[in-house]
């Protein structure tokens, strides 16, 4: 996670919305929108565009901190359901009726989302920096 700003001024953010910058995660830069207190995500290099991520920093700090400890296990289980996948192929045993490799995974991922859905009801069923985040581990 990138360094939040040190100033305590908002600054011109995604569509001219005053933002404070709590930091970044990769190219992506994380900000609290000064009027709601919601938390939005955008490129790092680009504000034009934000994607909700919570509808509070509370809700951003609760499913952080989830996610910062999950992150392992859903790794580890993506990982398994890849050789579990590739095993199955060589072994012929992709087909109906046998389960899916990835499934436990996927429960897993829903599951999670279920959770920072509980946390933050606003999060939506399909296009939000959750559903990105969680469901593409890597």
């Amino acid at each position: 996670m990138g360094e939040p700003q040190e100033s305590a001024d908002a600054v011109p953010g995604p569509g001219g919305r005053g933002v404070y910058l709590l930091g970044s995660c990769g190219d992506t830069q994380l900000a609290a929108v000064e009027e709601s207190g919601e938390v939005v995500a955008f490129p790092v290099f680009a504000t034009e565009q934000a994607t909700a991520v919570n509808s509070t920093l509370a809700a951003l700090v609760e499913c952080a901190w989830r996610w910062h400890w999950l992150l392992p296990l859903l790794a580890d289980e993506q990982e398994r359901a890849g050789v579990a996948e590739i095993a199955a192929w060589k072994d012929g045993r992709l087909r109906e009726g046998f389960p899916e490799p990835y499934g436990v995974y996927q429960d897993l991922c829903a599951g999670v989302l279920g959770r920072f859905r509980e946390i933050d009801p606003t999060l939506s069923d399909d296009s939000n920096f959750w559903v990105d985040v969680i469901v593409d581990v890597w």
